[in-house]
């Protein structure tokens, strides 16, 4: 399914440049597979399971405690896990306007430094089928939210601007518009 999806990705948008964060559940998987499958060594890293050395305009940046990635060039950075347990914390400690995932929740924090620049952290929810019976351990973490988010940068400056679209009922509104699942 993780395939399926990349494909979508690569055929809406086939010039467009992509990066995969590596995330905790593909350094899960990973080691599942060695630990089950043992022969199969060289074949079990997600990298290779989700072809990224064979798409075009694909980047993989794995999952550690320095993963990073600049957007686009822009004053904003994405990386899997935040940087403290809230997104304040976060912003603290990095004190660069920083989007992340892991935590499964909506979460949004801005604040104004010295310099007058705004900056922001923020985890724009989780994005998975909850339809999908895979999915039924859910149950027991009710404080998951669905969401995801746009983020727009400005090509003549490093300004990026962002909207987090809640998912609700399996539908959602972004930018003016209904859409349903």
């Amino acid at each position: 399914s993780v395939n399926e999806g990349l494909d979508e990705l690569d055929r809406l948008f086939p010039q467009a440049k992509k990066v995969y964060l590596e995330g905790n559940h593909e350094v899960r998987l990973e080691r599942y597979l060695v630990e089950r499958a043992p022969g199969a060594l060289g074949v079990t890293e997600c990298r290779s399971l989700f072809r990224i050395p064979q798409r075009k305009n694909w980047h993989y940046i794995g999952f550690d405690r320095d993963q990073v990635y600049r957007v686009l060039d822009s004053e904003l950075y994405a990386r899997h896990r935040p940087l403290a347990t809230n997104p304040l914390g976060g912003l603290q400690k990095g004190f660069v306007s920083l989007v992340y995932g892991d935590i499964h929740k909506i979460h949004e924090v801005q604040a104004v430094g010295l310099d007058k620049k705004t900056r922001v952290a923020f985890c724009p929810g989780w994005l998975g089928d909850v339809r999908n019976r895979v999915f039924d351990y859910m149950a027991n973490v009710p404080q998951w939210q669905h969401g995801f988010a746009f983020v727009t940068v400005d090509g003549n400056s490093k300004d990026f601007h962002h909207e987090i679209i809640q998912i609700k009922n399996n539908a959602c509104m972004a930018h003016g518009k209904r859409f349903k699942a």
